[in-house]
This record gives structure tokens, C-alpha cells and sequence, in this order.
């Protein structure tokens, strides 16, 4: 594998998230673009704006990189350059593996993607390749993904999105349906005979949480199995003498019915809170997506997974992803990565990729650019 294509990727530090959003997602673009141009391939970086938590704008991009005039739609390779938040930013090849945040959740893919893109860029059989990097996918509502939707004028015929889901392809995917609650209180002194905080006065509500979360995990689908839920943020205070003046609380479900199964659960426990003043909840949710592939690209899918010693495999990709975003856009996108989805968000040094696994991943991107075709003609 390219080092120097490692090194771009790896070498900024694009944490993201909506409290600490990085600010060298767009120059890593950059970097990349020029790569990519010293290759003789053509790179655009459309930017946008996204708000971080405090109302502070951070500016993004997406690169896209594709041949213009090709005589036929492209496949999009995609994949997202930010990942969650790590401590130490650092990356090492050791073993023949890649170690080190964003390795599996998705840069590793992108250091493949890019490559093969470079190989197929000039494909003059059936489609060429275009790349898609997006700069927002752990963060700000998956705002990169949407500007590239709202935004591209290119035709696309099949995207691969990258994230790991260990050479499996997955056309289904579950839905998910999230919950951000601001609760507000008062900040003053702990011992205060007349008041209690709102942490305390919030515990009713949290049981709610619960409720819903044990609701929401009992709807089941014969296609994409049960629906697992979460509580993931509560959070208030910093002070053992002092009320918080406001509490978070965000829980999720990755659904596996129709978003109206989950808010008759949701009104069943939150409806009551909708009129207070003193909390905000907001609700966010994707159903869940099926893809259909045709037996021609199925066969073509197992071709190339052959070509790298990989047996063709299905399975349901739990996770939330950009390719749902892409398919509800009218963009027909399927899940193939290297990368084993258990390992995305541990420790940065416990995120691990084998290099062999990347080069097979290359090589199948490219395979099935080639060999869908010479299939299509």
C-alpha cells in the first residue's frame, strides 16, 4: 500500500464531534487533492458550513474526484476522512498491520479507495471510477454526505461505501431514531434546603428512558433482526457543591421497522414533556433501508471478491451510515469494507486493520469497476 497516501490520511488530526469539531478535515482534503492532481487526476472540494454545539461555524469540504466526459455513469467509491475523538493521534504499521485511530472506521478504506481510483480513473470499459470523500459523518447531522446530495450534478450508477463490515455486503440497513434532550434548572449553592437539582428531579425522566429504550428493543424484523437501543449521554455538573444550571441526555435506537413503530413508543412515554418550558427534546430518525441488487451485479460482486480470495457473504450493517443518507437521496449504495465494525471506536490503539486486507480491498474495488463493465456491455 501507498505510504505516502497513509501518511495524508493519517496525518492530520481530523477528530470530529459536535463539541470539538476539527479543523483539518478541509486542509487534509486539500492535501489529498493535490495528490491526486500531481497523478493527473482531476479533484474538486466543494465546502460548506457546519455549527458546532455552541453556535460556532467551522468550514468543511467533501472532495470529489471524478473524470469528466466519461462515456457512462460512474461507481462511487465513498467513504467519510473525520473519525470520533482519540488520544494518542498517532498511527503505526507494525506486523503487517495498520494501528491507530480511523484504521478500520473508515481512513484505512480511503488509503484502498484512493488507490483504486487512480487505477480505474481512465477506465475506458463500461464505467471509470469516481471518489467521494466526505468531511461530517460523526458528527453535525451527517452534513457532508447531505451537501454532496443537495450539490452533485454527476451521474452515478452504484456507489461502494467502505465502512467495515469485513468483506460482508450488506444491502440492508437499520434505521435509526435519536433523541437529544436539554433539560434547564438553576445554578445555586448545594445546600439549599428549598430545591433539589435537576439531575435529582430528572430521574423520572430518565425512567422514561429506560421504558422507551426496553420498548424499542422488543420490535423485532424477519429481514434485519432486533433493534438495539442506547442510552449514551447524561451529563451535568462539574461542581460536588453546585446545582447544574443544565442536563443532557441523548438515547438512540438503530430501528428495524418503520420510524412510526418507534414515536407511538416515544409518545407513549414523552408526550407529556412536549409543553415544558424547562426542557428541550429534539428527535431525529431514518427508516430503515433495503437495496436491491440485480443477479448480474451480484455475480459480478462474487467475481471479484473471488479475484481476492474473499467468499461473498451477506449481512446487516447495525450501525447508521452514510449509505443510508445516500440511498434515501436516490443514490443506490452498498456496504463493502475491510475493516471489522467491532473495532471501530476502541481504544485508537486497539483499532486495527490488516495491510493484506486493504490490499485485497484495493483490488476488489477495482476488479468489480472493470468487470461491471465488461458485464454491462
Amino acid at each position: 500500500m501507498n505510504k505516502e497516501i497513509i501518511d495524508i490520511l493519517f496525518g492530520y488530526k481530523t477528530d470530529n464531534s459536535e463539541d470539538v469539531p476539527s479543523d483539518q478535515i478541509l486542509p487534509c482534503l486539500q492535501e489529498i487533492k493535490t495528490y491526486l492532481e500531481e497523478k493527473g487526476i482531476n479533484a474538486y472540494i466543494s465546502e460548506y458550513d457546519v455549527e458546532d454545539r455552541h453556535g460556532k461555524k467551522v468550514r468543511r469540504g467533501n472532495l470529489l474526484s471524478y473524470r469528466p466526459g466519461a462515456d457512462k455513469s460512474y461507481i462511487l467509491f465513498q467513504g467519510h476522512i473525520d473519525t470520533v475523538p482519540a488520544l494518542p493521534h498517532e498511527y503505526v504499521i507494525e506486523g503487517g498491520r495498520l494501528i491507530g485511530r480511523g484504521s478500520v472506521d473508515m481512513k484505512g478504506s480511503l488509503v484502498s479507495m484512493i488507490e483504486a481510483h487512480i487505477e480505474t480513473y481512465h477506465n475506458t470499459v463500461g464505467y471509470s471510477s469516481a471518489l467521494l470523500i466526505t468531511g461530517d459523518e460523526e458528527a453535525n447531522g451527517f452534513a457532508g454526505i447531505k451537501h454532496f446530495i443537495k450539490s452533485n450534478d454527476i451521474p452515478i450508477y452504484l456507489v461502494i461505501n467502505g465502512e467495515p463490515s469485513s468483506f460482508d455486503i450488506q444491502t440492508k440497513f437499520k434505521g435509526v431514531f435519536i433523541v437529544e434532550v436539554l433539560i434547564r434548572g438553576e445554578n445555586k449553592h448545594s445546600s439549599d434546603y428549598n430545591d433539589v437539582s435537576i439531575i435529582e428531579k430528572s430521574l423520572p425522566f430518565l425512567e422514561d428512558v429506560r421504558a422507551f429504550l426496553d420498548g424499542a428493543r422488543s420490535v423485532i424484523d424477519d429481514n434485519l433482526g432486533q433493534t438495539v437501543a442506547a442510552l449514551t449521554v447524561v451529563s451535568a455538573g462539574n461542581k460536588s457543591n453546585q446545582f447544574p444550571d443544565q442536563m443532557r441526555v441523548s438515547f438512540n435506537a438503530r430501528t428495524v421497522k418503520s420510524s412510526d413503530c418507534y414515536l407511538s413508543i416515544y409518545e407513549s412515554y414523552f408526550g407529556k414533556y412536549q409543553n415544558r418550558e424547562d426542557i428541550d427534546i429534539k428527535v431525529v430518525y431514518f427508516n430503515p433501508v433495503l437495496v436491491e441488487l440485480s443477479e448480474d451485479e451480484k455475480q459480478v460482486i462474487k467475481g471479484a471478491l473471488s479475484q481476492v480470495d474473499v467468499v461473498y457473504q451477506e449481512s446487516v450493517m447495525r450501525a447508521f451510515t452514510e449509505a443510508s443518507i445516500l440511498n434515501e437521496g436516490g443514490y443506490r449504495t452498498f456496504i463493502c469494507g475491510p475493516g471489522d465494525l467491532s473495532l471501530a471506536h476502541v481504544d485508537p490503539m486497539l483499532e486495527v486493520v490488516e495491510m493484506d486486507k486493504l490490499r485485497r480491498y484495493r483490488d476488489f474495488l477495482k476488479h468489480f469497476v472493470r468487470n461491471m463493465g465488461i458485464k454491462k456491455d
